[in-house]
């Protein structure tokens, strides 16, 4: 074995434990920063007008993020070192020829099964009761949720909607590595934009959290469009309650400007 390939093993091996790590972290509740008695409170708290606690949520959801990103990195690496190799999409375009074809039809490939694995999951973790009080919960403490709330979430969740969905897809179409990563990369942008309250997030998933009460009374969970929400009924159009004009963030800057 060169000392290359070597590196290699053990970049592989610490990888691995750094996931388990990550795993059992996530069961302890000082790793996701805060415990569920303020998470709760998070939930139940009405009057977001306040500078301090906007700062307490911001700086929370960085906290979750960083670790969630840490556990998607090693599942990540995982899955391209042991996994990836088994599926019998694997290298499929050095043995085929790669056209403007296969591009456009892996776009909607693509989009098709990782936003049905992202409805199916999503639901998933409202319904049983056991996700949400230990998974989910945490990522709907933000209420008035900002572009850092994408990546604040519990990390089995981070790996169950992240690595997973990114994924599925390759297990039933071939999807050249090259636009698999761009596809990746967009949907992440696409999901940190949509936690923002931006106008053309397509199923307006800023209500989900804004409007939305706790486990049962949800709505809005697909990730690229109203698809899935449509078709089994969860789906809300408008919420005047969640006005994004009026949010938390933009009457901290008025207030600020006031100021001036």
């Amino acid at each position: 074995m060169t000392a290359t390939e070597s590196a290699i093993v053990w970049l592989q091996r610490g990888c691995n434990l750094l996931a388990l790590l990550c795993l059992s972290a996530s069961r302890s509740e000082a790793a996701l920063a805060q415990s569920k008695e303020i998470t709760r409170s998070l939930l139940e708290f009405e009057d977001l007008s306040d500078t301090a606690m906007a700062t307490v949520l911001v700086w929370r959801e960085v906290k979750l993020g960083v670790g969630a990103l840490i556990s998607v990195v090693a599942v990540t690496v995982f899955w391209m070192a042991y996994v990836e190799k088994l599926v019998w999409t694997y290298n499929f375009f050095g043995r085929h020829e790669y056209n403007v074809w296969w591009f456009i039809s892996s776009i909607f490939v693509y989009m098709f099964f990782f936003d049905a694995w992202f409805y199916v999951t999503h639901r998933w973790l409202h319904e049983s009761k056991f996700m949400w009080d230990t998974i989910h919960i945490h990522h709907h403490a933000f209420k008035e949720p900002t572009a850092f709330c994408q990546d604040a979430v519990h990390p089995v969740e981070a790996i169950v909607q992240g690595p997973f969905g990114h994924y599925l897809p390759t297990l039933f179409f071939p999807i050249h590595p090259l636009a698999h990563a761009l596809f990746g990369f967009l949907s992440s942008i696409f999901a940190v934009a949509a936690h923002d309250g931006r106008t053309w997030d397509l199923n307006n998933h800023y209500y989900h959290h804004c409007a939305g009460k706790g486990r049962r009374n949800s709505f809005n969970y697909s990730l690229y469009w109203p698809l899935w929400d449509a078709v089994f009924n969860t789906r809300l159009v408008f919420s005047p309650s969640c006005d994004v004009t009026n949010t938390l963030w933009r009457r901290k800057a008025e207030t600020a400007q006031r100021q001036v």
